[in-house]
């Protein structure tokens, strides 16, 4: 069997022009495995912390020296010769050298690309695309691999846009009836179709960091008539062919106990943002609500998932944040039906397998995430198809690192029924 021979670590770019990690790990018989560390521009308290080298003369402090001479000099030398395929016992060499539940001592940019490289390169030597090799190693799928459907980015707005609506996200979601290439075509020309309408406007059509666009907007309710009035433009009909999905980001938009939105000229009670909720879901029939409320009201999570989440999928980004803890909690007390995994909130391949059964255990839908500052690593689409993710939210139909995810879960649909035929 073949043996790790090199781990070797260098410099890159990701999608805000920040130097990330990339990590490539080579086997004696040639085969190796490359993966990158995405970042997350906004960080809080529920952030695995990135090792930065805090040298104000060079990326204003976020160089990435320190991460890659700890790779090539420190960790480099501990993985030679150990057995690609045994990547719990790669992970156990890791997280011995961190053991900290935040990963600050050698990073998650540190851990998480050499982690995924290893098993990369476990793949290439056994000639096994990624998902499959997943599969079968973690089997955390049941019957025939099937494909997740996109939550696609339409709109980016608040702190990801020109700030003059609250949400961050408005999405469209295809109807999971569609095949992979087919939900692909509707995000596109459903994309298109709101520029279109932009134009029509003379309103603002730049594009955010997502991929959404970021118009001229007033209110929230505009971005979601914006959609609704774009789906004109196409052959589709909204509420069969496709639906609406809104990423509120609660925890930006609260003031004391209070929520501020521009729809209200007053603050609204918990009580009041869910009631909210509930009028605009009777008009719009909202398929996802992602962070509805602040993620410390446990309350008021139950609350909304008891009222709308028999027919809305009430998600859980910041709530859970990738926590065993606090997904526990959220089982527990039934405060969501889907939760978003994304694997550099939670370190190694070995810990995010365990994070994602633990979901799956309790009946919850998965959805695998990107982050803000990407890279062009589509390790994430064959991780969604791996385990059997419902969901994938990989950003707008903008923006080549968000586009080569969707183009993976192309080549991977269209590689399934090659196989099927």
């Amino acid at each position: 069997m073949a043996k790790i021979y090199a781990v070797k670590a260098s410099s890159i770019y990701d999608s805000n022009g920040w130097p990330t990690v990339e990590v490539t790990v080579w086997l004696d018989n040639g085969d190796f495995g490359v993966s990158s560390a995405p970042s997350s521009v906004h960080t809080d308290e529920t952030e695995m912390i990135e090792l930065r080298d805090g040298d104000q003369q060079a990326f204003f402090g976020n160089g990435v020296s320190k991460a890659i001479d700890l790779i090539n000099n420190q960790i480099s030398p501990k993985l030679r010769g150990l057995d690609p395929t045994r990547q719990s016992a790669v992970d156990q060499i890791l997280l011995e050298m961190d053991s900290t539940p935040n990963k600050k001592v050698v990073g998650i940019n540190t851990i998480l690309p050499i982690s995924q490289a290893v098993l990369k390169s476990g793949a290439s030597l056994f000639q096994m695309p990624l998902y499959e090799y997943m599969a079968r190693k973690y089997q955390l799928t049941k019957g025939p691999v099937i494909m997740p459907v996109p939550i696609v980015t339409i709109i980016n707005g608040g702190i990801k846009s020109l700030g003059n609506i609250d949400f961050s996200e408005f999405h469209i979601i295809p109807s999971s009836r569609y095949s992979t290439s087919q939900a692909l075509q509707i995000s596109s020309e459903m994309s298109l179709a709101v520029e279109k309408s932009l134009i029509g406007n003379n309103a603002i059509n730049s594009v955010g960091p997502q991929g959404g666009y970021t118009p001229n907007l007033f209110t929230n309710l505009d971005a979601l008539e914006l959609i609704s009035e774009s789906v004109k433009f196409t052959k589709y009909f909204l509420g069969q062919d496709l639906f609406l999905g809104i990423d509120v980001q609660a925890d930006n938009l609260v003031s004391g106990s209070k929520y501020i939105i521009k729809d209200r000229s007053k603050k609204l009670s918990q009580n009041d943002f869910i009631a909210y909720f509930e009028e605009i879901n009777k008009k719009y029939h909202i398929f996802g609500l992602e962070d509805p409320l602040i993620s410390s009201d446990w309350k008021g999570w139950q609350d909304v998932t008891e009222k709308l989440g028999t027919d809305t999928l009430i998600i859980a980004d910041h709530l859970t944040a990738c926590n065993k803890t606090k997904i526990a909690q959220a089982v527990k007390l039934k405060a969501c039906t889907a939760i978003v995994i994304k694997p550099n909130q939670i370190g190694s391949v070995t810990e995010c397998m365990q994070i994602i059964s633990q979901v799956k255990s309790a009946g919850i839908n998965v959805i695998i995430a990107n982050r803000l500052g990407e890279t062009t690593d589509t390790y994430l689409a064959d991780l969604a198809v791996g385990v059997g993710a419902a969901y994938v939210k990989f950003g707008g139909m903008a923006r080549g690192e968000r586009i080569v995810k969707y183009n993976r879960l192309l080549q991977i649909s269209e590689s399934l029924k090659a196989t099927a035929a």
